[in-house]
């Protein structure tokens, strides 16, 4: 299939016009749009609203899709503020928990994991290091391949790593220290909840 030739601003709205049959209320505000937004992007909405013949149904105007996107943005900046909230408690009591329980490089030693998760506990430690050896010039890393022989302890580590990196570090705890880790920092729920509820947060897309 022969690859599709750009298209000025100016001819991506003709062509939602004249192919499309898209209504638009205000050209020159649209033209202004699709100068700010990617019409790949936007395109991502308008999809729904297209019939068997890739046509707009007559009632359907390029505003109204607009709006709809940005009432998705707006959605999704407050979803993923309150997320953030959410990886950050997280972070801080877990770090807080292997630490004190530990010792400061407890994420190291497989016995304090549960038994049968040796492959991944090489593997987080494997990423670990691979994400040590990509970002050198890291502040953190840095201060602790001058100073500590890169070991870097478990609550500086939970501030390098994602979301989804730290929480198997919790996977692998044995159930009775998950028991212990929810009742301390958790009010109200049991250790399966907050599995499910992680499992939800870093099974979440990232971009529309």
């Amino acid at each position: 299939m022969e690859m599709k030739q750009p298209l000025s601003f100016e001819e991506q709205l003709n062509h939602l016009i004249d192919d499309k049959l898209l209504r638009i209320r205000n050209r020159k505000n649209a033209i202004k749009i699709l100068r700010c937004e990617n019409y790949y992007r936007l395109s991502g909405y308008w999809k729904f609203f297209l019939d068997e013949n890739d046509k707009f149904d007559k009632n359907m105007c390029f505003e109204h899709i607009y709006d709809i996107y940005k009432f998705d943005r707006f959605l999704r900046s407050q979803i993923i503020e309150i997320i953030t909230d959410v990886e950050i408690y997280f972070k801080t009591q877990l770090a807080y928990f292997l630490g004190i329980k530990y010792g400061p490089l407890s994420y190291m030693n497989i016995g304090n994991f549960r038994l049968g998760v040796e492959k991944d506990h090489t593997s987080f430690l494997n990423s670990v290091e691979d994400f040590k050896a990509k970002n050198k010039n890291n502040p953190i890393i840095k201060h602790h391949n001058l100073n500590y022989s890169g070991d870097i302890p478990i609550w500086a580590l939970v501030e390098l790593l994602s979301f989804g990196s730290v929480s198997k570090l919790y996977t692998m705890l044995t159930t009775k220290d998950k028991k212990a880790f929810v009742r301390d920092a958790y009010a109200n729920i049991g250790h399966n909840q907050l599995d499910s509820a992680i499992h939800a947060i870093t099974a979440l897309p990232n971009s529309p």
